[in-house]
């Protein structure tokens, strides 16, 4: 399975001619506006990397039928696939906010391709004297062994060990206080 990873252009010029020309809301719909959008050609994509994987796997627990056995193996190299394109371009890295911070909690697991090796950058967001968004890096957590959340498709059919935890427990490496709603984002 192949997966093409595509970026939308988005500069001051395609910003300033969106929100002046086509952006609506739901206070303020205006019909000639979105009419405007759905005719327009202002967005374009450009291409930004590939990644394909393959899996030989043919037997797979939980699965009862042939076309269920296509269906989890396709699922699960798009997951993998996806994961690798978030290893391999840093705008597409895994980025997920802090559920909890004792203990630190966060929802993603297998799927995103965490593992005991992971490593994630805690950020707080700050906002400048501009009123422009940035992220400080606050510490380094790490996955606990064995507390990795299983939630690849299917996972919880097959009795995979920790697919019902709905979240991966995390353990601090350096930083300081962490709360909910920080940001985590892979770091290689």
């Amino acid at each position: 399975m192949t997966s093409y990873l595509y970026r939308l252009k988005w500069d001051t010029k395609i910003a300033d001619e969106f929100y002046n020309l086509y952006y609506t809301d739901n206070n303020n719909i205006d019909q000639n506006k979105i009419a405007a959008y759905n005719k327009s050609n202002i967005f374009e994509m450009e291409y930004v990397g590939k990644i394909e994987n393959k899996s030989s796997t043919t037997v797979l627990s939980g699965v009862k039928t042939n076309e269920e056995l296509i269906k989890k193996v396709l699922v699960r190299t798009l997951d993998q696939n996806l994961a690798d394109l978030q290893h391999e371009f840093e705008d597409f890295r895994i980025k997920a906010p802090l559920l909890s911070a004792e203990p630190i909690r966060v929802q993603i697991g297998m799927k995103e391709d965490v593992t005991e090796k992971s490593r994630f950058e805690v950020l707080e967001v700050i906002t400048d004297e501009d009123g422009c968004t940035k992220y400080k890096r606050a510490g380094i957590i790490k996955p606990v062994a064995g507390k990795i959340w299983d939630n690849r498709f299917m996972a919880t059919e097959e009795g995979a060990e920790n697919a019902t935890l709905g979240f991966t427990t995390f353990e601090k490496v350096s930083g300081g206080d962490f709360y909910p709603g920080m940001l985590i984002r892979e770091i290689k």
